[in-house]
């Protein structure tokens, strides 16, 4: 009966060992998912002028596809 007790001693601790090791894993994870979105968005903020300016080069210059 105290190998039961033992057993469930232990794995208790390493559920523990495994929440405190997680724990800053997980939290980091989730700032750098956040931190990707902002970055995406302001991606896409800075490419609409540049989308724009090709378009507008594009229409300007005729097209010289040679077949």
């Amino acid at each position: 009966m105290t190998w039961v007790i033992v057993f469930c001693a232990l794995a208790a601790a390493a559920l523990v060992a495994l929440a405190v090791c997680a724990w800053p894993v997980w939290r980091e994870g989730w700032a750098l998912t956040r931190q990707l979105g902002r970055a995406s968005e302001a991606f896409g903020e800075a490419m609409e002028p540049l989308g724009d300016a090709l378009e507008k080069l594009g229409a300007e210059q005729p097209s010289s596809h040679r077949r």
